[in-house]
C-alpha cells in the first residue's frame, strides 16, 4: 500500500510517516506540508492512499481531494484533523474519504484504518479487475504480481497475444491533466491497423497501449531507421488532430523491438514486463523535448544520439556564494536563467542537464543553510533537487529554482510579526548602525525608554539579549561579505562593527562552528 501524507505540522507529518512505515506492505511515497504540494505529489507518485489534514496554508486538504476527484485521479483518503465540526465530516464524505480521524491519533486508530483501507482496496480491485485499463494501470504501477497465472489472466483481459506487435504511446503535460474520454476520442486508433487496447491516465501523464490487429510479431513490424521514421510520422499524424495540451510531449515505442534484457540484466520475455520497462524508459525519453521541442512524438531513434554529459563550468560553486550574498532575489533568478541559457542543449545529453540543475539546487541549498541557518527547515522541506528530478520541461525546472530563491530571500517571519512598535524601532536602529559601537543605553535613549525596558522587550518578544542580537546581526552581515567579496578578514570584522579581529573570530566560531577563514573556503 503506497501512501502520501499531507500535513502542515512537521512533527505530526514525520511521526505519522514513521508509524505507517513500520507496518508490512506499507510504503510512505512522499510527504507534503500543504494541499498544493500534496496535489503535485499525488500526481507524481500515484499512491493508493492519501492521509491529509484539513486546514493548511495555500490549499486545504478537502480542496485537494476535490481537485483530485475532478482530475479523475483515483486514490483512497483518510482525513486527519483536530477539527471535529460536522461540516468538515460532510465535505470529507463527499470527497470520498475512507475514514475521518481526530488528532491525536493512537496506534490502535491507525491499525483500524489500515485494516479498513486494505478491505476497501480489495473491493475496488474486484470492481475494476478484468478491464484492460485496470490491468495496464496495475502493470505500470507495479501493483500486479509476476506469477505466470496473473500474467496470463492480465494478457487475456487486455486481449494481448503472446507475440503481438505492440506500441506504447506516453504523453506528459506541464500544465494540464489528461481526460480519458478525450484521449480515447483522439487516440482510439492509429492508422495502419493499430487499435488502443488499454489506457492509463494519471494527472499530467497518460499511457496508451496499441496492438497491431491481425498481425503476429515480426510480420509488418517497422524496423531500423525507416521504422523509426514511420513511428514518428504515425504519432505526429495523430497528434496533429489533438488541439488540447499545447505544452505536451509524447513518446512512441515499438515494444517488438524493445531490448530483451532490462537494466538489471534479467531477461525480459513476458509482455507485461516489457510494457513496464518501456513506461520507465519513456520518462527518460521525454527529456529530449529540450532538443526536439514540444508537441512532438519522440522515438527511440530521436533519443538515441550519443551526446556528452553536462557537468557545469569551473568555479561555479564559488560563484553561487557571491551571487547569493551580494544580490537580491531578482538578481539570483536572473543568474539562474542566464546559467541555463548558457547550456547548449543541442550538444549535451538532456538527462545530464536535468541532473546538473538538480545538483545546482543542492549546491544552493547547502550554501544557503550555512549562511542563513534559520532557513534550513524551510529549504529542506521545499526539496528543490527532488522536484527537479520529477519534472520534464526546462521551464518547470527553472520554476523550482526560482521558488528556492524566493524562500531564501523571504525575510524572517519572526522579525516581521513583532507587534511592539518600540522594539521594531530598536531593531531598525540596530540594522542601520550595526557597524558602529552600539551600547544598549544609547539605543534605549534614542527610543526614550530605559535600558531595562528594552532588555525586557527583547527577551519577551524574541527570547534573546541585546548584545546577542547585535552580534547575531553582525555575523550575518559578515557571512555575506566573506562569501560575496574578497575583503581581508580584519577588514570584514571592522566593516561589521568588530574592532578586535580575535573577538570577531571567537564570536563567529561560536555562532557557526567555523572560523571566518574556514567559512570562506568551505
Amino acid at each position: 500500500m503506497k501512501i502520501v501524507i499531507v500535513e502542515d505540522e512537521i512533527r505530526i507529518r514525520n511521526g505519522l510517516a514513521r508509524l505507517l512505515s513500520g507496518y508490512d506492505g506499507v510504503e510512505v511515497a512522499g510527504k507534503a506540508k500543504n494541499g498544493a504540494e500534496g496535489l503535485a505529489m499525488v500526481r507524481q507518485t500515484q499512491p493508493d492512499v492519501v492521509f491529509t489534514d484539513i486546514r493548511m496554508p495555500e490549499m486545504d486538504g478537502l480542496d485537494m481531494l476535490e481537485e483530485l476527484k475532478k482530475e479523475g485521479i483515483r486514490c483512497h483518503s483518510v482525513i486527519l484533523t483536530g477539527y471535529a465540526e460536522f461540516e468538515y465530516a460532510q465535505r470529507a464524505i463527499s470527497c470520498g474519504a475512507d475514514a475521518y480521524l481526530l488528532k491525536p491519533v493512537t496506534v490502535e486508530d491507525v491499525e483500524k484504518v489500515l485494516g479498513k483501507l486494505e478491505e476497501n482496496i480489495r473491493r475496488e480491485a474486484a470492481r475494476f479487475e478484468g478491464t484492460p485499463d485496470w490491468y495496464l494501470h496495475a502493470c505500470l504501477t507495479g501493483t500486479i504480481g509476476d506469477s505466470p497465472d496473473v500474467m496470463k489472466k492480465a494478457m487475456l483481459a487486455m486481449g494481448l497475444p503472446e507475440n503481438g506487435e505492440l506500441l506504447l504511446l506516453t504523453g506528459y503535460s506541464g500544465t494540464g491533466t489528461f481526460d480519458e474520454q478525450t484521449l480515447k476520442k483522439h487516440f482510439g486508433s492509429l492508422d495502419d491497423g493499430y487499435r488502443a487496447m488499454a489506457l492509463r491516465s494519471s494527472g499530467k501523464k497518460c499511457d496508451l497501449l496499441y496492438l497491431m490487429a491481425g498481425r503476429e510479431a515480426g510480420h509488418g513490424a517497422v524496423s531500423g531507421n525507416d521504422g523509426g521514421r514511420k513511428l514518428e510520422e504515425r504519432g505526429n499524424r495523430v497528434l496533429a488532430t489533438y488541439s488540447a495540451y499545447e505544452d505536451s510531449v509524447w513518446t512512441l515505442q515499438d515494444l517488438w523491438r524493445f531490448p530483451e534484457t532490462g537494466p538489471d540484466g534479467i531477461k525480459i520475455r513476458r509482455q507485461l514486463q516489457v510494457i513496464r520497462a518501456a513506461a520507465e524508459k519513456a520518462d527518460q525519453m521525454m527529456l529530449w523535448n529540450m532538443v526536439c521541442g514540444k508537441r512532438t512524438v519522440l522515438t527511440e531513434e530521436m533519443c538515441g544520439r550519443a551526446y556528452p554529459g553536462y557537468t557545469g563550468r569551473p568555479g561555479e560553486e564559488k560563484h553561487i556564494g557571491k551571487v547569493l550574498c551580494s544580490g537580491s532575489e531578482e538578481d539570483v533568478k536572473k543568474w539562474i536563467e542566464e546559467t541555463y541559457r548558457q547550456i547548449d542543449v543541442n550538444r549535451y545529453d538532456p538527462v545530464s542537464v536535468r541532473r546538473y540543475l538538480s545538483n545546482l539546487a543542492d549546491d544552493i541549498l547547502h550554501f544557503a543553510i550555512h549562511t542563513w541557518p534559520e532557513k534550513e527547515k524551510q529549504l529542506r522541506e521545499l526539496d528543490t533537487a527532488g522536484k527537479i528530478q520529477a519534472v520534464i520541461f526546462p521551464e518547470e525546472m527553472l520554476e523550482c529554482l526560482r521558488q528556492q530563491a524566493a524562500v531564501i530571500f523571504t525575510r524572517e517571519p519572526q522579525r516581521e510579526t513583532i507587534q511592539n512598535y518600540t522594539l521594531m524601532k530598536a531593531i531598525a536602529y540596530i540594522r542601520g548602525h550595526f557597524a558602529e559601537p552600539l551600547l544598549q543605553e544609547e539605543v534605549a535613549a534614542s527610543l526614550s525608554v530605559t535600558p531595562e525596558y528594552l532588555s525586557t522587550l527583547m527577551h519577551r518578544e524574541m527570547n534573546i539579549s541585546f548584545p546577542a542580537f547585535v552580534n547575531q546581526y553582525r555575523i550575518s552581515q559578515a557571512k555575506r561579505l566573506l562569501k560575496g567579496t574578497d575583503r581581508k578578514i580584519y577588514e570584514v570584522a571592522e566593516e561589521v562593527g568588530f574592532s578586535d579581529v580575535k573577538y570577531f573570530t571567537r564570536v563567529f566560531r561560536e555562532q557557526t562552528g567555523l572560523t571566518p577563514k574556514e567559512f570562506r573556503n568551505q
